[in-house]
């Protein structure tokens, strides 16, 4: 391998591109950004994780490629709504980034603006089992081709998706916050109502009933 290779494969490790303002890519350290200095949202990312799923939960990975992991669970989640099914998917080397790429902008004049979109878009990410710690409108994506250099592996993309209008993203805002269950049961089981149990007596338990307009604060 040449120097000038070697260089360049470097410089290509661990790098993030912005979600927001102008969607950056670079060292960590130089494109992360407080969220009182964004100005405006481009995208909005759902982070993944399926080692935390392996940990916890009815989606284990275990035994799953990447692709297979993407195929069996993923892809129904995206295709279960209208709006998450224009999502981007990249693989990151260990999970996968869903991007919701906004056509136009979100610009945020004023911090009373960006404060009522930073809650916004915490709400539209419940609507997949992300990782609880992750950013929100200051998400940090790695870009396509990066070296993640915690196995090595390159940064894929998966789906390119389409943009989604500003409607779009307060469509499924507002199903999140109307009827966060059974949105919820709908994207991840592919129904709004659970089974019949054993511990309920055979009774079907109709999520929608119950949770028919509970509001998200």
């Amino acid at each position: 391998m040449s120097v000038k290779t070697k260089k360049q494969k470097a410089e290509n490790v661990d790098l993030r591109e912005q979600t927001f303002n102008q969607g950056h890519v670079g060292p960590v350290e130089i494109v992360a950004t407080a969220i009182q200095q964004i100005g405006q949202i481009q995208k909005i990312m759902f982070d993944i994780d399926t080692i935390l799923l392996a940990l916890k939960g009815p989606f284990s990975p275990k035994g799953l490629s990447p692709q297979q992991f993407y195929q069996r669970y993923l892809l129904p989640w995206l295709n279960s709504h209208p709006v998450l099914k224009k999502a981007e998917v990249r693989f990151t080397g260990k999970g996968f980034h869903v991007l919701l790429c906004l056509a136009e902008p979100i610009l945020l004049p004023s911090q009373e603006l960006l404060s009522r979109c930073e809650g916004i878009v915490q709400v539209v990410q419940a609507a997949l089992p992300i990782d609880v710690k992750q950013p929100g409108i200051n998400a940090l994506t790695r870009p396509v081709g990066s070296i993640n250099s915690k196995n090595g592996k390159i940064v894929k993309l998966l789906r390119p998706g389409e943009p989604v209008s500003q409607q779009e993203i307060m469509s499924l805002y507002e199903d999140m916050s109307r009827r966060p269950f059974p949105t919820i049961m709908q994207i991840w089981f592919g129904s709004d109502k659970i089974e019949p149990c054993p511990v309920m007596h055979n009774a079907a338990f109709d999520l929608a009933v119950i949770n028919q307009e509970m509001p998200i604060a």
